[in-house]
């Protein structure tokens, strides 16, 4: 870190308050531009079918279907009673759509402040909690992250959290911010079993503090506090084929981890630019051990998934797994940024970057699943019975249906918008038993496209319908979602 004056300092806490309200601005863009309203995508409303019965319900469905602790679902399941219905739009589904991500909104957002109240730390930078800011919202995983009614969100917060009080404790020695840490590492395991992989990092935190050995000893209440979670992470092991469908890492997919394309592209412009007009990076000012933090930070979650995906028999390499990453990515950034001097090129440099976010949320488009546009097609003609093809693998299995709740849990993308004369649920072996999947007269066939990596668009579905001498006609295609109405060909 470069050693401010007390002029620059002064300037410094004198812009805070307009950092703020910037970083404020930058994220309700973020929440303008970015497809919040959109039609919950097929994960999503899984989350509203598990969230939207009794406790009972939400407990049962999340040991039953899902690969999480039943910690989110009950948080989103208290959003759903809070907001049981918009007083202004009650019918508006989009808005109770909204509704349902905002806990990931809040959480995300909470997530970046605190990873701002860590960096701030070590680290000063003009305008800092905006250029952490753009520097997520220029990572896919942080916006698909900041979207999602899914666990994700809240334990990249509670991921954050425990760095947070762990510094703060290594720092004060005080007991309440060791609770603190306990207690937030724990809710980080229990809102994605995944993200515990981030204790990894508080060992390198700790390791070269004076308090390591007092680590050490509270250590095993981690493990006492996390045993219920491991009885349902053994019972997983049974459906671990069913609850990952990541491909195999290959040596473009591994390479591509480390730094998101675009935030890579626009921070070395914006290094490069504030060095052409007058800045010099200062290496002697690194801190060599925050330095190595924040390249473990990076690339541990990566080679560990990396590994286990290889030699285990499930794939588990998805970069939503090891979204706090970006934690990393931003701890190196700024100390590259503040690295440079003067303060004059510090701010060009995050200026550059805060345009690039705006540009790239500009021009970005989005592909979503259209299952509620496909509802609203379907509900037009309610007579007609429904067949859906949603790419879930469990759909892949005849006899899941016939499990308590199975056919509600295949069956909730479509019902959650009202749908509720679906016949059944389909996956790309139902070919083989064609006459019990496909009614005899007219319906509807609701069919998601290119989803679960080397899953294909079920054309077969189609050209043996043709075959069969129906008529096949596209309705409705709202983004990958289409829906088909079928009929007995008149000349056959």
């Amino acid at each position: 870190m470069s050693e401010l004056n007390v002029s620059e300092k002064q300037d410094l806490r004198r812009h805070q308050k307009w950092d703020f309200l910037l970083a404020f601005f930058l994220i309700a863009l973020a929440l303008e531009t970015l497809p919040l309203r959109s039609s919950l995508w097929l994960d999503e409303t899984l989350t509203h079918w598990i969230s939207s019965g009794t406790v009972e319900d939400v407990w049962r469905r999340t040991i039953s279907f899902q690969g999480q602790s039943p910690l989110y679902y009950m948080v989103a399941w208290s959003v759903l009673k809070i907001f049981p219905g918009s007083d202004l739009a009650p019918h508006d589904l989009a808005l109770r759509d909204l509704e349902l991500r905002l806990l990931s909104v809040l959480c995300a957002s909470g997530g970046v402040l605190l990873l701002y109240r860590y960096i701030s730390l070590s680290v000063t930078l003009p305008f800092l909690l905006s250029y952490l800011v753009s520097i997520a919202f220029l990572s896919d995983v942080f916006q698909v992250l900041f979207l999602s009614a899914r666990p994700y969100a809240l334990a990249f917060m509670f991921a954050m959290a425990s760095i947070v009080t762990l510094v703060i404790w290594t720092k004060e020695k005080k007991h309440t911010f060791l609770v603190l840490y306990l207690l937030t590492t724990l809710l980080t395991f229990y809102a994605h079993y995944l993200f515990s992989l981030v204790v990894l990092l508080h060992l390198r935190i700790v390791g070269t503090t004076k308090v390591f050995r007092s680590y050490l000893m509270v250590l095993p209440l981690l493990v006492i506090g996390a045993i219920p979670g491991f009885f349902q992470l053994l019972s997983l092991q049974q459906r671990a084929q069913v609850l990952s469908f990541a491909q195999k890492p290959t040596v473009m997919s591994f390479l591509q981890s480390f730094f998101p394309p675009a935030l890579l592209i626009v921070f070395t412009v914006a290094v490069v630019l504030s060095i052409i007009w007058g800045g010099k990076v200062c290496k002697e000012t690194l801190d060599k051990r925050l330095f190595y933090t924040a390249l473990l930070w990076i690339f541990l979650p990566v080679f560990a998934f990396a590994g286990i995906s290889v030699i285990g028999s499930t794939s588990l390499f998805t970069a939503r797994y090891w979204s706090w990453q970006i934690g990393g990515i931003a701890l190196l950034f700024s100390m590259i940024i503040s690295a440079v001097t003067p303060v004059r090129a510090q701010r060009i440099a995050v200026m550059l970057l805060i345009i690039g976010m705006l540009f790239r949320l500009s021009v970005q488009t989005w592909r979503v699943e259209g299952w509620r546009e496909a509802a609203n097609t379907v509900l037009q003609e309610n007579t007609l019975p429904v067949v859906l093809y949603s790419g879930l693998i469990e759909a892949e299995d005849p006899t899941f249906s016939l499990r308590n709740e199975g056919e509600a849990y295949l069956s909730a993308p479509l019902k959650r918008y009202g749908v509720t004369n679906l016949i059944n649920s389909i996956g790309l072996r139902s070919i083989e038993d064609r006459e019990r999947v496909f009614p005899a007269e007219e319906f509807f066939l609701v069919s998601i496209l290119g989803r679960r990596g080397s899953r294909v668009a079920p054309e077969s579905f189609i050209q043996l319908l043709k075959d069969d001498k129906r008529d096949v006609t596209l309705v409705s295609q709202s983004g990958t979602v289409s829906v088909y109405r079928v009929a007995r060909n008149s000349g056959a």
